[in-house]
């Protein structure tokens, strides 16, 4: 599994990242769980009723850099690194189901019933949120932001470029271009956000990411999963989500058993609790709570 140096003659780093991301990881419980088909990492952060958090494809738990100490004010936040994902076992079969089935024995061996999980998915992590779904009825409500997986359109227009050819160790001005490029292209909507945080932690969840997560993603599971969900969904993208389009935006499309409320972000991209951490904060909030 590569490693993250920060050694180099290339390096540009910005300490300030480096430091938020270090701080972060010391304030949270590193959770190791053993399952037969490899080990699942979790960081927990916070008390209270149980809040779980899952990331997106090509993401590790740093996806929600700047919202787990809010989120953990009330509640205990668990924010697993997904197999095949961060320090977690690979998938082996490389099948979703494996992925979700190994993710759900360890949730219930950490988190304990699905009756009192709060569940939050982003992009791909929606997706896997969907799937835990439909296995326990015991999963009450289910907040998803910027999720695929809804067989509709997308708006992407600039295709991200190739990035493994990068050693892990660089910061150099080619891979600053190319990280700036592919979060402008898939994850945020505003040349801002691109910070130095969100540089470093989209490059070092890229690094620990082996599951292929994309014909899922592109498909519309999280849709037919949603068909026979009992509880209550939250959907909110961003409004300028290239993962989306606005016939996504269309609440009618979802609501099936009238169980769904949706929230379009202003301004916003597909990296939403990034880009507008406090409003999406506030939603899960107001959702949950």
């Amino acid at each position: 599994m590569p490693s993250v140096s920060t050694t180099t003659e290339t390096d540009t780093t910005s300490p300030d990242a480096t430091r938020e991301i270090l701080g972060l990881e010391s304030q949270c419980e590193r959770v190791v769980v053993n399952d037969g088909a490899g080990q699942v990492v979790f960081r927990r952060l916070g008390s209270g009723s149980p809040l779980i958090l899952l990331h997106g494809g090509h993401g590790s738990w740093l996806h929600w850099i700047r919202n787990a100490k809010q989120l953990a004010q009330s509640h205990t936040v668990w924010m697993p690194d997904m197999p095949g994902y961060g320090e977690s076992s690979a998938v082996a079969s490389g099948e979703l189901t494996e992925l979700v089935t190994t993710l759900y024995r360890c949730l219930m061996r950490v988190v304990g019933p699905t009756g009192a999980w709060a569940l939050v998915g982003f992009s791909f992590g929606g997706v896997v949120a969907g799937c835990l779904s439909t296995m326990d009825e015991g999963i009450g409500r289910l907040a998803l932001i910027g999720p695929v997986g809804h067989g509709a359109r997308r708006r992407q227009l600039s295709n991200p470029l190739p990035w493994k050819h990068l050693a892990p160790e660089d910061r150099s001005e080619t891979w600053q271009q190319v990280m700036r490029h592919n979060l402008l292209a898939q994850m945020l909507h505003k040349r801002s956000a691109v910070d130095d945080l969100a540089l470093e932690v989209h490059w070092r969840s890229c690094l620990m990411s082996r599951f292929h997560s994309k014909r899922y993603s592109r498909s519309a599971l999280l849709r037919e999963s949603l068909k026979s969900y009992k509880g209550q969904a939250l959907l909110l993208w961003g409004e300028d989500d290239v993962t989306a389009s606005p016939e996504v935006f269309d609440l009618a499309a979802w609501a099936t058993a009238g169980n769904c409320q949706l929230v379009v972000q202003p301004d916003c991209g597909h990296w939403a609790m990034y880009e507008a951490s406090g409003e999406i904060e506030a939603q899960i909030h107001r959702f949950f709570d």
